[in-house]
């Protein structure tokens, strides 16, 4: 892949996951109204914006390193679980602990701890989200993204690894069944990444890098006069009446959205489509300087800590701090203290990924060498 580009999925990757952040610490539980500004679905769309990273990223590695299915999975599953799994621990403790110093704070919805034991279970393995479940994990929402994400790289497999034409569509069809609508309505978001991807590597485009940098910014400028204008507001308002023609739009949860959230696909891929000939094209340099270039390749390796562990740790120090009285300073330190504590957390966690692979790569070897002894 191009450094460049590569350079740019790295501050795309990190940029997104400080806006699901930033959406959940300007809610009016955290900081009243301070940022009323804020647009509600800001944080909705970038793990959009993440579902057609995860696809062109995913598309990128298997081109490079295609091996085998099994290889796949276990390098699929040390990543989510490498943050998963601590996640789901220390959501329990921080939840437990913080619940007790401000039960308001947790009050409703947005604290589930009935049947813990289930919604482990549930987040652990991926099934969350599937059909019309939303299995909520204690406070932490964000971790419903996981149980799309999970079952794309399924659907992924089955189309690259299966040889058979016929085996290819009985087990896409079994996915398919399993998954369930809600899940299924956002794949092409995701492969539209993988498309993306297969697009770029023809580089069938201009190679005009002034054009090409004009062209990117198009769909931004787009994107901010939809949402000035109120057009994702009436999107949603659209999906959801569709939706309750078929049921009820609650039913669908994260997806009740989804015409809106096409749009953003759409504009994000034609932003990557454009940037992408202009970091080719580029002659010299780094679209950004090179320190900065470093600093955002360091940062973004602790996106996916940033995104799964922020949610619980800003409940808790929300509960320590217990302020009935909002300033700028207190917000300004709950911020820090949050993004730190994720950020040091993905040292222990996301960076020992290839741990976690070495783990199941030893675990799968074993369970093979009992299976070949008990046939023997």
């Amino acid at each position: 892949m191009n450094s460049r580009f590569s350079n740019y999925l790295d501050f795309i990757r990190l940029f997104a996951a400080l806006i699901v952040f930033f959406e959940h610490f300007a809610n009016p539980r955290f900081t009243f109204d301070m940022f009323d500004f804020w647009r509600p679905y800001y944080g909705h769309h970038a793990v959009i914006i993440f579902f057609v990273l995860s696809g062109y990223v995913i598309a990128y590695t298997v081109d490079v390193k295609r091996k085998n299915i099994e290889y796949f999975y276990l390098k699929r599953l040390a990543r989510l679980w490498s943050c998963l799994v601590p996640a789901l621990f220390l959501g329990l403790v921080l939840d437990s602990i913080g619940s007790l110093i401000d039960p308001g704070l947790y009050a409703g919805r947005i604290y589930q701890n009935d049947s813990i034991f289930i919604r482990f279970i549930a987040n652990l393995f991926f099934f969350q989200e599937l059909w019309f479940l939303d299995v909520r994990y204690l406070s932490n929402g964000p971790m419903w993204s996981l149980g799309y994400e999970f079952w794309y790289y399924v659907m992924f497999s089955l189309l690259m690894y299966v040889e058979s034409l016929k085996k290819k569509y009985i087990l896409m069809l079994f996915a398919v069944l399993i998954i369930g609508p809600k899940i299924l309505m956002y794949f092409p978001l995701w492969f539209a990444g993988v498309l993306l991807y297969r697009i770029n590597k023809k580089e069938l485009l201009n190679k005009n890098a002034g054009l090409n940098l004009f062209l990117s910014l198009i769909p931004v400028f787009v994107y901010f006069y939809l949402s000035e204008a109120n057009i994702f507001a009436l999107a949603d308002e659209v999906s959801r009446n569709i939706l309750n023609k078929l049921g009820g739009y609650t039913d669908y949860t994260w997806s009740k959205d989804f015409l809106s959230d096409y749009l953003v696909g759409l504009l994000f891929v034609l932003h990557l489509l454009w940037l992408y000939k202009y970091a080719v094209h580029k002659r010299k340099g780094y679209m950004i300087k090179e320190v900065i270039v470093k600093l955002v390749t360091h940062f973004s390796g602790a996106t996916l800590s940033i995104y799964l562990y922020h949610f619980p740790l800003l409940m808790f120090f929300k509960a320590l701090q217990n302020a009935d009285i909002i300033t700028y300073k207190s917000v300004s330190i709950l911020a820090l203290l949050v993004i730190l504590s994720a950020y040091s957390l993905s040292f222990v966690t996301e960076s020992r990924k290839n741990s976690y692979f070495d783990f199941l790569m030893k675990l799968k070897n074993s369970l093979s060498k009992n299976k070949i002894h008990n046939n023997s």
